[in-house]
């Protein structure tokens, strides 16, 4: 099997993964979507870093799950409805983190961790809050959860980097970050960004339709903003990578390499669509 086969092979497989996840796993299925992404992340991000201490990264990963498990407190399987209760085993997790710091201080930059709960966990908690449309105690699932919205990150995501490879491919000739990634181009990232653009819009108005919390014109603005911070999340990555002296950040997902390498643009494009929904709200 070559190499191009083996990537739409697990590409759809990959992508069929996450419409079930999200579709019909409801909030527990974009739950477990999130601590996917998050843990194989974080093992990727501590080996481009070159950090070996598997007391530390088994601590971050717990340290993550405990900031996920919080922030979907508010899910009817978890039936808290307290925010304090929440914001006590918050605040508990981050006790733990800074004594395992501590304890580990002289082996493993502490701002190495932090970076790694700000890169990964942050976007992630941004991820679950989406579909939410950020926190609310009660929470009433009938009412409240929309899991188009967190398909239209994706969707949003995919579609910027396929127009801007078909963009950059027809019109590239201005390198975007030639020292980073030599492949992209100004020409591909606003043709990409125009086309995620329409892409929001029609999304906005034929799948969200009256559920939708954009109006048109702040889903052409979203669309923008994700075409731009997915890129920049993208080129980020490809600093590390070109940092550690590494490829791939891994081989999970055969023919397309790590968890980092498939999600550098969602994380930061996470962000960008959980405050847009607070802003625009």
């Amino acid at each position: 099997m070559n190499n191009f086969t083996l990537r739409i092979i697990s590409g759809s497989a990959m992508i069929a993964v996450i419409f079930l996840l999200i579709l019909f796993g409801t909030t527990t299925g974009i739950y477990l979507l999130a601590n996917i992404i998050g843990i194989f992340s974080l093992l990727e991000y501590f080996k481009l870093k070159n950090v070996n201490n598997k007391a530390v990264i088994l601590t971050n990963i717990g340290l993550f799950i405990g900031i996920i498990f919080t922030l979907v407190a508010h899910f009817p399987y978890f039936s808290f409805t307290n925010i304090q209760l929440v914001v006590g085993i918050f605040m508990g997790y981050l006790v733990f983190f800074g004594v395992i710091q501590w304890i580990y201080r002289k082996q493993v930059s502490v701002l190495t961790q932090l970076f790694a709960q700000l890169y990964i966990s942050l976007p992630l908690s941004c991820f679950l809050l989406i579909p939410t449309q950020g926190f609310k105690f009660p929470f009433n699932p009938e009412s409240d959860f929309n899991p188009n919205l967190a398909l239209m990150l994706f969707i949003l995501v995919w579609s910027s980097d396929s127009w801007a490879y078909a963009a950059g491919k027809l019109f590239g000739k201005t390198k975007l970050a030639p020292s980073i990634s030599p492949g992209k181009t100004w020409e591909g990232f606003l043709g990409g960004a125009v086309l995620t653009a329409v892409t929001s819009w029609a999304f906005n108005l034929y799948v969200l339709n009256s559920t939708s919390p954009f109006t048109d014109i702040n889903a052409v603005i979203l669309g923008l903003f994700i075409a731009t911070f997915g890129t920049l999340g993208d080129l980020f990555e490809s600093s590390l990578k070109r940092k550690a002296g590494l490829k791939d950040s891994g081989n999970i997902i055969p023919g397309h390499g790590g968890m980092l390498d498939r999600f550098d643009a969602f994380l930061f494009a996470s962000v960008v669509m959980f405050l847009t929904i607070w802003l625009f709200k």
